[in-house]
């Protein structure tokens, strides 16, 4: 269908087309030269010109939701709000200086507690902040 679609031409009726026309090309497609994208734009009266920095010919691929936005703005006239999911990514790194000493000195027992209590402080602040703990 791809092959199919390559070789028709319809640039004879572009003109003729009187229906709202929305035109999505990603510049550096592979399958079809930004050129096209443009020339059909050009052609279609009144049509909606779209460019993408960058993405694949298939739009399902790349952009997704730029795209589905773009066609959800041309037919309805707005875009609903986006729910933006930001997170900060951060690493915690504790070392207990002279910890070795310190374990001999408060024996093993005291020790563990204390290494009890840090991790029990570290996994209270990554639920606090929907943090994921990761070992390296």
């Amino acid at each position: 269908m791809l092959r199919m679609n390559t070789f028709l031409d319809l640039r004879a009726v572009l003109p003729t087309i009187r229906v709202p026309a929305l035109v999505v090309q990603a510049i550096d497609d592979r399958d079809v030269d930004v050129r096209d994208g443009r020339y059909l734009a050009e052609h279609i009266p009144g049509a909606k010109l779209v460019e993408l920095p960058t993405g694949d010919h298939l739009w399902w691929v790349s952009h997704q939701e730029e795209i589905v936005g773009e066609i959800q703005e041309f037919l309805t006239g707005s875009r609903p709000a986006v729910d933006i999911d930001r997170f900060l990514a951060t690493c915690l790194f504790t070392d207990i200086v002279g910890s070795t000493p310190k374990a001999v000195d408060v024996g093993d027992r005291r020790w563990r507690a204390l290494v009890e209590r840090h991790n029990a402080a570290v996994r209270s602040e990554l639920a606090r902040h929907r943090g994921v703990r990761s070992r390296s």
